[in-house]
């Protein structure tokens, strides 16, 4: 198992840990068996449409976005550090049953990277996690927060065709996906 990491026993259906959009989404980045629960079933995901379809970023004979609905519990690679009052990034996704905590198995503080993580009102209902290259959207339904929305931002936004986009190719990073479940 990661440092950082405890394996509790699997809840069957965790209750809402806060009403309060702050206090839920440290809780949710922390652990797997919320990330489960308070997925919304299905969730929009929106991304470039060359990331699926092998096209050139920018051509304008294919649509520049592709939303698709996907129904896998999406497991986030943020945590909240309670230590340093702070969001970190963590290598790893939690499953279900396990839990952040921030330490090793020793006891020592598990050290990572702050991370460029901000919390946006959106409306009284609506909460987005602004995040480097990606908006995560959460809804608020009647008995908790839900993730309703994940939505990747296209580096080629705005490129001019042909030449401008394909330059920008060269220096485009890893995009990394998450594996369904």
């Amino acid at each position: 198992m990661m440092p950082g990491r405890i394996r509790l026993p699997v809840e069957v259906e965790p209750a809402c840990p806060s009403e309060d959009f702050e206090e839920f989404i440290r809780a949710f980045f922390n652990s797997g068996d919320l990330q489960v629960r308070f997925t919304a079933r299905p969730y929009e995901v929106k991304g470039p449409y060359y990331e699926q379809h092998n096209t050139d970023p920018g051509d304008p004979a294919n649509p520049q976005w592709e939303v698709v609905e996907r129904s896998a519990p999406s497991h986030d690679r943020y945590r909240y550090d309670t230590e340093r009052e702070a969001f970190v990034s963590d290598n790893a996704r939690l499953r279900a049953g396990e839990k952040w905590n921030g330490f090793d198995a020793n006891g020592d503080h598990v050290l990572r990277p702050v991370t460029d993580l901000k919390v946006r009102k959106v409306s009284t209902g609506e909460y987005a996690v602004d995040t480097p290259g990606r908006i995560t959207t959460f809804t608020w339904r009647g008995d908790c927060w839900y993730l309703t929305q994940d939505w990747t931002l296209d580096p080629f936004e705005g490129c001019r065709w042909p030449d401008e986009c394909r330059r920008l190719l060269e220096y485009e990073g890893q995009y990394y996906r998450d594996d369904e479940d």
